[in-house]
């Protein structure tokens, strides 16, 4: 249930599905995504924009980000 305020221990999260799950049980969280769910828009769609704006913010622009280097690797299954 959505917002029940059960407190998960982070070692409990085992898999990206228990995440979501535990993820869900915030209220805040379950709010946004089902109101951007319901409104049709993608949550990709905004996502880089919303990054570089929160880069502003914090007085970082892209360019300044590097990217990653051998020995970092860059993951894409999440």
């Amino acid at each position: 249930m959505p917002g029940n305020g059960r407190v998960v221990k982070s070692s409990l999260l085992t898999s990206p599905k228990a995440a979501v799950t535990a993820l869900n049980t915030l209220q805040s969280n379950y709010t946004i995504v089902k109101a951007i769910r319901d409104s049709g828009r993608s949550i990709n769609q905004n996502s880089i924009p919303e990054m570089i704006e929160w880069l502003r913010k914090v007085g970082y622009q892209v360019h300044e980000l590097h990217p990653p280097t051998a020995n970092e690797q860059l993951r894409t299954d999440c």
